[in-house]
């Protein structure tokens, strides 16, 4: 489940 980790923080950086 560490790509899906590496995802969310994919997108929240997208948001920030």
């Amino acid at each position: 489940a560490l790509r899906s980790i590496f995802k969310g923080q994919l997108i929240h950086n997208a948001i920030l």
